[in-house]
Parts: C-alpha cells; structure tokens; sequence
C-alpha cells in the first residue's frame, strides 16, 4: 500500500523542466531541481526526506518483508548537467508527475507561463513523496505538485551559426559548355 506525504522545498536551481507542456515521449511532467548541500535548509530539507524514506520503506518492509530496497535518487552534479552548473558543488533532484504542477509566484499567486521555466530559474518545489513495492522492490518516489518560481531565468539565445562559403561546382552541362 503506497504512503503519502507533502512538503515544499527550499530555493533552488531549476533545471530540465517539462511542467508547463506534457513529455509526449514518456507521458507526464517533470522537473529538476538543484541544491546547495552546505545551505541548512537544503540540510534540514534532505534530513526531512531521508526520515520520511526511511519511515516508508519500514511500512513497505512490513508489507513486503522480502522486497529489496531502491535508495533514495540523490545524485551529484554530473558531465549531463547544463555546463553552468557543473562548476557548483550541487545535488539534484528529480520529480514527476501524471498530473499537471500547478505554477506560482514567488508571492503564491498562481500563474501561467507560455515556455518552461529557463534552466537556472530561482525555484521552490511542492511535492509528495510516495513509497510503493513494484517487482519485489521497494522505493520512494518525488512527484511534483507545484512549481514557485521566484525568478524566472530567461533561456540562453543560441549562437547563430556560422556558414562556411563553399565554392559553386559547375554542373554537367557547364563541364561540356553548353
């Protein structure tokens, strides 16, 4: 039996983000959220999930006793995060959802936005943690419920890209003159 709680997080980075348009590709919404470990909100928000991790999986151990355990998906900042932030010494978090994340300011006023939220957006997420046991295995999911976005990071313009002038080659027609 799945178990639910709600919390809010501190501010972070937004990263990847698919909450104002549905992934059509894998279904649902999603996002990305990077912390400061060292902050003591971040701390005190971490401690919070990982007690709530471990609350349900000792329920979902109790109902499936031989069900291995999923660890809770805390990951460092890698090489497949946006370059700005692989310089900062961050964790991330990722969160979905079937339904759609509700989006507010940073006063708690709802919102709409036409793009996503750019990726270095100031953000709190609402979320649900929810434990399960699927295939014998027993874990913990992040589910977006809500996105404040405090400061919304307009995306990068691209590069425009150069063209290289390639000479004209003659044709056919031109190699025989007529």
């Amino acid at each position: 039996m799945a178990h639910y709680t709600d919390l809010v997080s501190p501010q972070g980075i937004g990263g990847f983000s698919n909450v104002v348009r549905e992934n059509k590709t894998f279904g649902g919404y999603s996002y990305q959220l990077y912390l400061d470990p060292k902050l003591p909100e971040t701390q005190t928000f971490l401690e919070d999930l990982q007690q709530r991790f471990a609350d349900s999986i000792e329920k979902e151990k109790a109902e499936h006793p031989k069900a291995k355990v999923r660890e809770l998906n805390i990951n460092k900042v890698s090489e497949k995060d946006p370059k700005d932030l692989q310089e900062l010494d961050l964790i991330k978090l990722n969160f979905k959802s079937k339904n759609e994340p509700r989006l507010y300011d940073g006063n708690g006023n709802a919102i709409q936005l036409e793009r996503e939220p750019g990726i270095g957006s100031q953000v709190r997420v609402a979320i649900t943690t929810r434990s399960y046991t699927f295939a014998n295995i027993s874990g913990m999911t992040l589910y977006i419920n809500g996105l404040y976005v405090l400061e919304n990071a307009q995306p990068k313009p691209r590069e425009e890209p150069t063209f290289v002038q390639v000479p004209q080659q003659a044709t056919a027609v031109d190699d025989i003159g007529l």
